[in-house]
């Protein structure tokens, strides 16, 4: 029977895992997972504490559902090294398993090079759910908590920690929030709701040294020292490739190097989700981005490709949506600081009432290729939802299509009911007038 098998039971790994059982129906699939836990969300900390979730109900993919469909869980278990030469893997039980393709799904982890102390106790991640259920543990006694990294998963867990009547500090490395997705500009008006909320934000201050004291932690950036009881470190994701570091397949920044079909340079290996770059606008700008949609589609992919050449990656437009402190968010594409280095560009600022029914103001921002249009990123903000505003984008951005291509295109519209496609189209026809003024 040929063996498929799955290292890491990530969003990555069972997407590749329940594709692979449907399109190889005779093959035996197994999932090797070193966690108790399938996919956990790293958000789920967050929700949990907002009750938003129940606390075992935190994995995207069903245990019982997965193993239903005919796929050999391993879960609590470990490879501890891959003998590629005969295709064969050692766990950390002293049992081997044998495999005709391999599948590298092992994610990302939370980790910090350059903070000395990151390793303390009262320092800690919600990467798994091992780390989130320790961290809600020690949440409950603090009342002082450092927040590391302004990105996403920062920017929820420091509201949650407001909400639960914590003080809270926000450190970020950047000038600004989630950078790599949003102008330093964009986010103004929620960045005003944040510290009205009470929280305490520095950015372009990075937290170089963590020191236990006995008021607590104390925290050294090149500006001041904060103490405070708990660190929540929601920064400094890596790809967890250290179990390949022996194969011929890893980049200089420790992400797995894969072609165009997710195969790696020995061929019965693939590679997928936070383990990889993927091609941002252009095949020669790979970038590291480990999300969740990329993750998902990069198993499914892989699954496809694992005795043929199916399908090819195409392009990536980092499509994020968000909703915090009240506002929701939404981008994809480059922001108007990364695109100003590959070529001359338009920024296209757009702001309106929501809808003829709803006051609430929505912004948008287009960055456009200047002498083209071509469409290169978008920024969405509103204290309404907004979060689909750009899906009719994906396509349009990949195939590099320019404003011109998508302005008098149909767009959906009821009075009152669905007008949010209409502020595409106005900020369409500004991106005409303006990029050529």
């Amino acid at each position: 029977m040929v063996q498929i098998v799955i290292i890491g039971g990530s969003f990555a790994g069972i997407a590749a895992a329940l594709k692979a059982k449907e399109l190889y129906p005779k093959a035996e699939v197994s999932v090797i997972e070193r966690q108790e836990k399938l996919a956990y969300m790293p958000n789920s900390f967050s929700w949990s504490l907002k009750n938003q979730m129940a606390s075992d109900n935190q994995e995207f993919f069903n245990k019982k559902v997965v193993e239903n469909s005919g796929i050999k869980l391993y879960l609590g278990q470990e490879v501890i090294d891959i003998d590629a030469s005969h295709q064969r893997l050692l766990l950390d039980n002293g049992h081997c398993l044998v495999y005709d393709r391999l599948i590298l799904a092992m994610g990302s982890r939370q980790m910090s090079d350059y903070i000395k102390g990151s390793h303390l106790p009262g320092v800690l991640s919600c990467k798994t759910y091992q780390e989130s259920q320790e961290a809600k543990t020690l949440l409950a006694k603090a009342e002082r908590i450092a927040v590391i990294g302004a990105g996403q998963i920062g920017i929820e867990t420091s509201e949650t920690c407001l909400k639960l009547g914590k003080k809270v500090y926000l450190f970020e490395a950047q000038e600004s929030l989630d950078f790599n997705f949003f102008d330093a500009d964009f986010l103004s008006p929620m960045l005003n709701d944040m510290k009205k909320a009470g929280l305490n934000l520095f950015c372009q201050e990075r937290v170089h040294t963590i020191e236990q004291v006995d008021s607590g932690l104390r925290l050294v950036t090149d500006c001041q020292s904060v103490t405070v009881d708990l660190i929540l470190l929601c920064a400094g994701f890596r790809p967890n490739s250290t179990l390949v570091k022996q194969l011929p397949i890893l980049s200089p920044d420790q992400t797995i190097e894969v072609d165009t079909y997710l195969r790696t340079a020995i061929p019965e290996i693939f590679a997928v989700g936070d383990l990889i770059r993927v091609p941002l606008l252009s095949e020669n700008n790979l970038v590291y981005r480990p999300l969740i949609n990329t993750a998902l589609k990069t198993g499914s992919l892989a699954a496809y490709n694992l005795w043929e050449s199916t399908y090819s990656l195409p392009l990536s437009t980092q499509l994020v949506a968000h909703k915090q402190y009240g506002w929701y968010r939404a981008a994809l594409g480059l922001t108007a600081e990364e695109a100003i280095f590959e070529q001359d560009i338009a920024c296209i600022d757009y702001q309106a009432s929501f809808s003829s029914h709803v006051t609430d103001q929505i912004f948008i921002r287009l960055v456009v290729a200047k002498e083209t249009g071509r469409l290169l990123g978008a920024q969405a903000l509103s204290k309404q939802n907004c979060l689909t505003l750009f899906q009719p984008l994906v396509l349009a951005m990949a195939e590099q299509k320019t404003d011109e291509d998508l302005v008098f295109q149909d767009f959906l519209f009821s009075l009152g009911q669905t007008e949010l496609f209409y502020h595409l189209h106005q900020i369409m026809l500004k991106s005409l007038v303006e990029r050529r003024s």
